[in-house]
């Protein structure tokens, strides 16, 4: 009786990981792992997807700085600035962004198709050469003047402790992120979420670093004239010249046209710290395992 019981349990247990596992494909706009080369490493993997939202590379595809999706790792990578570590991959291959190159992934993702309320993740790992004196790094912004990024740097210059001044802006140039990362550090993965929510006239813009709130801000007035239409993944704006690219890699990226609960969020940063798929779940798997252990615990009964 006691290992029936016992079986049951550990189904319930894995039916209930799968079943929130499941949950983070609610409302998930888009989602890319960069695992492939060229056009196809760019496409929208989120379940259900055709092509919308498929993205498009700014500039040529290089092979010969491997620049874009499907980049396989390199300890020895040089990127124009001197050696960086490029080797440490995530989950899978990688987007392999050079800030020489002013190249980027635009991806046509619009307020006027997922609405104002949103969670924006990512893992990004920075690794210019020890000769780039770039002040900024953008991870993603808006691909106009939304006014909605994660960059790591200042406007200006950059800490003499380290790439870790920081700012991340929201609706109304809303500064949600400035002075919270503290120890970042370049050569190393680091999760990043952005949510907005709408209130009255108001939106609410939390950040999250690897899996922890950060910091909650309100902007005031700002959801009337808070828009965008497109998301470019690697540099600034429409491809600012004020050399505010990115430099590194940046993987499992995704969108949500909901606000992700905060065991959500630790559930994708968990995720990507097991080398799991970060975003899109496979709950079939678990309720598979599930029964099989049920049937072997009944089996062992049986004998």
């Amino acid at each position: 009786m006691k290992k029936t019981q016992y079986a049951s349990i550990i189904a319930l247990a894995l039916g209930c990981a799968a079943t929130s596992q499941a949950a983070l494909v609610t409302g998930l706009v888009a989602y890319y792992d960069f695992e492939e080369t060229g056009t196809a490493g760019l496409e929208n993997k989120a379940p259900g997807a055709t092509t919308a939202h498929d993205g498009a590379w700014s500039g040529s595809f290089d092979g010969t700085d491997l620049d874009g999706p499907g980049f396989t790792g390199d300890a020895t990578y040089n990127p124009g600035g001197g050696l960086s570590d490029r080797s440490i991959l995530l989950v899978g291959n990688a987007l392999n962004v050079v800030d020489g190159n002013n190249t980027f992934a635009d991806m046509p993702i619009s307020t006027a198709a997922i609405g104002k309320t949103m969670t924006v993740s990512l893992w990004t790992y920075l690794a210019p050469g020890a000769a780039n004196a770039s002040a900024r790094f953008h991870a993603f912004e808006t691909g106009d003047t939304g006014v909605y990024d994660l960059s790591i740097g200042t406007t200006s210059n950059y800490s003499t402790t380290g790439r870790n001044d920081y700012t991340t802006y929201g609706p109304d140039n809303d500064k949600i992120g400035t002075d919270v990362l503290n120890s970042y550090s370049e050569e190393t993965w680091h999760h990043h979420v952005i949510t907005t929510t709408v209130s009255g006239a108001d939106m609410i813009n939390r950040y999250y670093l690897d899996g922890t709130l950060k910091r909650s801000e309100t902007a005031t007035g700002a959801a009337a004239n808070f828009s965008f239409t497109g998301l470019h993944f690697g540099d600034a704006r429409a491809g600012a010249t004020n050399d505010r690219d990115w430099d590194g890699l940046i993987d499992e990226a995704a969108i949500w046209s909901r606000e992700l609960t905060t065991g959500e969020i630790t559930q994708v940063y968990q995720n990507g710290l097991n080398g799991d798929i970060v975003t899109v779940p496979e709950p079939s798997s678990a309720a598979l395992l599930g029964l099989g252990l049920s049937s072997m615990l009944l089996r062992r009964k049986r004998s």
